[in-house]
């Protein structure tokens, strides 16, 4: 009779997923960081495809409050990821029915992105960051098609966390006059929005292509409104 106990990868892969789903957790950000990368590139059998890993992810109350910190922790988190899967796309490729690098990375690609749908502007945009990043480390060795669709992502989160900003600070304009009388500090949504701001600039002189320069300039005119 077969065994029906899971294996330790399903088990620590549930358990990270548990982990997601709470507001606090008693693992370090770094531990849970390196997790998520290890189970992007192995999932286990019961989850073969990234993307309810990512949604829970991107979804997750535990990254909050964010700072840029923690921000740029997650982009390197996947973009080691991407780095990972195309060290394994290679070893998958070998072989007459092996497919191609590009192939086993685009469906990876593909399955991360439809993770991302619904998911918190903020954490989006520095998940699509890692992974952008990723691919032009190794754009001279394998191009992928599913990186315009990344792209777009981009420019779509970083234009959420400025309607997001603009919202509040609409919402705030009662509260106007009282700020004239108290002290000039910056608040938390501005922070956030202007390192978005920082990291989407620093993105765009990375990927240097026509779809991100535009979608981002014009998110960049709003800018001024909402800080």
């Amino acid at each position: 009779m077969a065994s029906t106990s899971s294996s330790p990868s399903d088990r620590g892969y549930l358990n990270l997923l548990q982990h997601l789903k709470q507001s606090t957790s008693k693992l370090p950000s770094d531990t849970l960081l390196a997790a998520t990368t290890y189970y992007l590139v192995n999932s286990p059998i019961s989850n073969p495809v990234p993307a309810p890993l990512v949604a829970s992810f991107v979804a997750s109350p535990l990254w909050y409050p964010i700072g840029p910190r923690g921000l740029l922790s997650i982009g390197a988190s996947f973009r080691k990821a991407v780095h990972l899967k195309f060290q394994l796309s290679r070893k998958e490729s070998r072989g007459l029915f092996g497919g191609s690098i590009s192939k086993h990375l685009s469906d990876w690609l593909q399955s991360v992105l439809e993770g991302l749908d619904g998911g918190e502007p903020l954490l989006k945009l520095a998940v699509c960051g890692g992974l952008l990043s990723a691919l032009n480390d190794i754009k001279s060795e394998v191009s992928v098609k599913v990186a315009g669709k990344l792209e777009e992502e981009l420019v779509l989160s970083f234009s959420a966390v400025l309607g997001e900003a603009s919202a509040q600070s609409t919402n705030g304009d009662d509260d106007a006059w009282e700020r004239e009388f108290l002290p000039r500090t910056e608040d938390a949504h501005s922070k956030h929005l202007t390192f978005s701001f920082l990291l989407c600039c620093s993105l765009v002189n990375l990927q240097n292509t026509r779809e991100v320069e535009c979608g981002c300039h014009s998110s960049f005119s709003l800018l001024r409104l909402c800080l």
